[in-house]
Order: C-alpha cells, then sequence, then structure tokens
C-alpha cells in the first residue's frame, strides 16, 4: 500500500464497520487494519477529520474515529485511486 491509498483504505474501514453497525474504533485498530504505523495514521485521522470525511469522538487513550454521519446511509463512499469520493445511493 502506499501512502496516497492511506486516506481511502481509513475511509472505506470506517465505512465497512458503519455498514455493518459495528462501534467506532481507536487508532490502534485503525492502523492495524490499514496496515501502517500509528504516527502515520494518526496524521491522516487528523486530516480526514478536518476534511469531514470522519469524526472524532472522546479523547485522549478513549479517543475512537467513525465515518461522517453526512456519508451515511444516504450516500456511499467510493474508494479510488485518488482517494474516497461520494455518490448518491442506489437505495
Amino acid at each position: 500500500m502506499t501512502r496516497k491509498q492511506l486516506p481511502s483504505n481509513v475511509v472505506a474501514c470506517l465505512a465497512e464497520r458503519s455498514n455493518k453497525g459495528l462501534k467506532p474504533i481507536g487508532a490502534d485498530a485503525i492502523a492495524t487494519r490499514v496496515g501502517e504505523k500509528r504516527p502515520t495514521v494518526n496524521r491522516y485521522l487528523a486530516k480526514l477529520v478536518s476534511q469531514g470525511w470522519i469524526m472524532r469522538e472522546g479523547a485522549g487513550p478513549a479517543t475512537t474515529y467513525r465515518i461522517s454521519a453526512a456519508l451515511t446511509p444516504a450516500r456511499e463512499v467510493i474508494v479510488g485511486r485518488e482517494g474516497p469520493y461520494l455518490t448518491q445511493s442506489m437505495q
């Protein structure tokens, strides 16, 4: 995986959890799932939060992340080569 794919992989991981009705997860779990070191994942998480793709909940060691409410369920996340983007859901 290249670092260019990391934001897409993080968003896809959180979107998949949301679609399955699972609880938000922390940076350690995200880093494990996407196969990258935690400091790198933390930088990308901060960027994705500031761009509105994901939401941060809690503080300190209890901080978790979830997909932004604006992205689900009316829209779905499409992960492409250039990063995540949105499309209208076909439901």
